[in-house]
């Protein structure tokens, strides 16, 4: 599984689970005990109504009752503490991620690790049998002992030994760093505050104002979205600017891939992580094409209008020259502006054989909003001879074009 796949399951069924495990444990409980009184004991019609039974039962199964009740508790104590325990594996996916890059890394580039101060024993290197096992041995040794240190410090351990800079003007690093340090506490602590976590806070600029020694910290859902997104934000960074340096052929690849995920993004309604990856991809130097950097920006621009920051999107498109642009930018940009009648009129002079399809209106995330509007229904229906809202088993969903293919794939 992927960084981003576990990811996206971290971010959209965990907080599924976390808010029904209580229930479901409750509700077992309550089945098996229900279950027994109806089978085994006896109703009391005399101090019974219709809100509530009251059963009478031998002590044999009175004991099997109470039995029933202790693993309910058990199962509800646990639902309750599901939560840390998500967010020990959250951090563990991000370490698993790290490892599996660096391994990349440092198997195509060895010269980062040969240079290293890390050893083989000769007893070691001999039941190795070959150079390269040694140097796979060699390059695992090296990772763990990264892996070993604190988030913060493997940043700064990175940055010495890749020769770049990896943690500058990233606004979610605090965030991550602390989320890291909170997982630490409800590993060796029970989540209560050290003065490890104190001194951290102080080191990288995460709120400690009001965090004392010994204060337990617990992950509510509120906290626990910020977490996802923070080493969801981190994690992916990190993947991009890797991938750049070291795989520099496959610059292309790569840079359509962070604007794929940008867009994916904003399907999944996560805007504010939408914004963080696409100004990112906007901002790094060297992308492969104008083009990729155009569609980046107007996907940017839908996921600040999709927060009502309608004046910041403006801004993105502001500086650009759309003059030039195809007919699928044109219509794209009319719609993040908010303006229907020119949606509309592109529209209507394309036609049904126009860049855009009739489930390219329907779907794409850059139409929303504006679907509501009764001038982009009308234009819609006019054209295509179709219903816009129709049900959703009518849609028929048909293989995507290639990513580079048409702008459908950035801006959809």
């Amino acid at each position: 599984m992927s960084f981003q796949e576990a990811m996206d399951g971290y971010r959209n069924i965990v907080p599924i689970t976390l808010s029904m495990a209580r229930h479901i444990a409750y509700r077992i409980g309550f089945d098996k005990i229900q279950l027994l009184a109806e089978s085994k004991g006896n109703r009391l019609s005399e101090i019974s109504d219709e809100k509530r039974s009251v059963y009478e039962l031998d002590i044999e199964h009175y004991r099997q009752c109470a039995l029933y009740g202790e693993e309910m508790e058990v199962s509800l104590s646990g639902a309750k503490r599901l939560p840390e325990v998500m967010l020990i594996g959250l951090v563990s996916v991000y370490d698993a991620m790290l490892f599996q890059l660096l391994k990349v890394v440092f198997s195509l580039h060895e010269d980062i690790v040969l240079t290293s101060e890390k050893t083989l024993k000769f007893s070691d290197l001999s039941s190795y049998g070959t150079i390269e096992a040694a140097k796979s041995a060699l390059i695992d040794k090296e990772i763990e002992s990264i892996l070993r240190e604190s988030h913060h410090e493997q940043f700064s351990l990175l940055e010495k030994k890749l020769n770049m800079k990896l943690s500058a003007n990233i606004p979610a690093l605090p965030t991550f760093i602390e989320v890291c340090e909170r997982r630490n506490l409800i590993t060796h602590t029970g989540g209560r505050v050290s003065p490890q976590y104190i001194a951290s806070g102080k080191n990288n600029e995460f709120d400690i104002s009001d965090v004392t020694i010994g204060k337990k910290l617990d992950v509510q859902p509120k906290y626990y979205a910020s977490a996802v997104n923070a080493v969801y934000e981190i994690g992916a960074k990190l993947c991009h600017v890797l991938w750049r340096k070291y795989a520099k052929q496959e610059r292309e690849i790569a840079d359509d891939a962070l604007n794929e995920l940008g867009l994916s993004l904003i399907r999944g309604r996560n805007y504010r992580l939408a914004e963080a990856m696409l100004r990112f991809g906007i901002e790094m130097p060297k992308l492969y094409n104008d083009e990729i950097k155009r569609m980046m920006a107007v996907n940017l621009a839908n996921s600040l209008r999709l927060q009502e920051r309608r004046d910041e999107a403006k801004l993105v498109l502001d500086n650009f020259d759309w003059s030039a642009v195809s007919d699928p930018f044109k219509i794209c940009i009319a719609a993040v502006r908010e303006d229907v009648a020119e949606v509309a009129r592109l529209m209507k002079l394309h036609g049904e054989k126009g860049p855009l399809t009739a489930a390219d209106y329907r779907d794409w995330p850059v139409f929303r909003g504006m679907r509501a509007k009764p001038e982009f229904i009308e234009s819609f229906e006019s054209v295509f001879g179709t219903r816009l809202f129709v049900k959703s088993e009518s849609l028929v969903e048909t293989p995507a074009e290639p990513a580079r293919a048409q702008l459908s794939q950035a801006t959809a």
